[in-house]
């Protein structure tokens, strides 16, 4: 009997033990989940885009952007995001015998990305952390100003498909919240500009967003 209490109690003192450590640190979110905003610069490059620059109009090639997103943590290395955001796209429209016109347009877009975390993927838990991100999602623009072409007739409202992929670098505080910024690229077939396909029939982003997150009902 004295035997068995003694293992007993040696593999209680033992669980504690390994429990203990599993504990050790407070950056295992386990099954929890995730509240983060954003915002940031955004480029958009699509057909004649780059042509703002050639006509002393650089700065309007960006324009800000914010998002709001959940994630789902199926353990302490991979989770699903939801995002959406919203944003301001500048571009033009080139006329080879009268010139370049601009115009600007809304942006709604819903993505849900598949996202890595590399440190603890290799069970390393630290506050500061590197993720890898990949998205499918679609957008819808409206709100097209009137570029003043002699002829060209802009789509008002538009959804189309996209895709995009991106780094996430994340600093996490010991109570579950934390900071991270965003460097994501984001590709929509056309009609995302409100034209027709001219050329390559793909639409840009590339954005860089700075954030807040909010882990909870993690173990």
């Amino acid at each position: 009997m004295r035997t068995v209490l003694t293992l007993l109690s040696a593999l209680a003192l033992s669980a504690g033990v390994l429990h203990a450590q599993h504990h050790l640190t407070p950056y295992e979110y386990g099954h929890g989940a995730a509240l983060s905003v954003q915002g940031g610069p955004l480029f958009f490059y699509g057909e004649y885009s780059n042509l703002l620059g050639d006509y002393g109009q650089a700065g309007k090639m960006f324009a800000p952007f914010g998002e709001v997103s959940f994630s789902y943590f199926f353990n302490d290395a991979i989770s699903l995001r939801t995002s959406a955001s919203y944003g301001l796209r500048k571009t033009g429209v080139l006329e080879p015998s009268a010139g370049f016109y601009p115009y600007q347009f809304d942006v709604v877009q819903l993505f849900a990305d598949y996202v890595v975390n590399f440190y603890t993927l290799g069970e390393y838990y630290i506050a500061f952390n590197p993720l890898l991100y990949v998205g499918l999602g679609a957008a819808g623009s409206f709100g097209f100003s009137d570029p003043g072409h002699p002829y060209l007739t802009l789509h008002p409202r538009n959804l189309v498909p996209g895709f995009r992929l991106g780094g996430i670098l994340e600093y996490d505080f010991r109570n579950g919240t934390g900071v991270f910024t965003d460097l994501g690229l984001e590709w929509f077939t056309d009609r995302y500009n409100g034209q027709d396909p001219d050329s390559f029939p793909i639409d840009m982003n590339i954005r860089l967003g700075f954030g807040v997150i909010w882990h909870f009902g993690y173990r």
